[in-house]
């Protein structure tokens, strides 16, 4: 399959994912065996730069959705972009492994929305690695 496909996949769910989260916050619905979708995103660690990590969740997934259906529909893109697509992904990998270490260790909260969304970056980075490789 397609590297750019799994990338837009991936996107497209890490989206949906987000959405169901911050409608989980505003109804105060349960997250996980532990606790609730909005003790996770008013937490320290449930910001970026006093921004909700929601909001750059939503952002970032956007633009990769954008970005890969630009390469699948072959509409001309600067190489530029894609290498900004790129970093964005690698620092999402990083950012999810470090929120999920505090989701764990430090919150001590198993919420199934925002694994997902660390497994979903996850697996686009090792996208990006395997691609790499042809």
């Amino acid at each position: 399959m397609n590297v750019h496909i799994i990338l837009l996949l991936c996107a497209c769910a890490g989206f949906a994912v987000t959405a169901v989260f911050i409608h989980n916050v505003r109804a105060d619905r349960e997250c996980g065996t532990r606790g609730y979708c909005s003790i996770v995103a008013e937490t320290r660690q449930g910001r970026f730069f006093k921004v909700q990590n929601t909001t750059v969740g939503l952002i970032f997934y956007a633009v990769v959705i954008i970005v890969e259906s630009m390469v699948i529909l072959h509409v001309d893109t600067s190489s530029l972009l894609i290498i900004y697509e790129q970093t964005a992904i690698w620092i999402a990998a990083g950012m999810s492994f470090y929120l999920f270490y505090q989701l764990i260790f430090v919150l001590q909260q198993k919420c199934p929305l925002c694994i997902s969304t660390h497994i979903i970056n996850g697996i686009m980075a090792l996208c990006l690695a395997a691609g790499s490789w042809h």
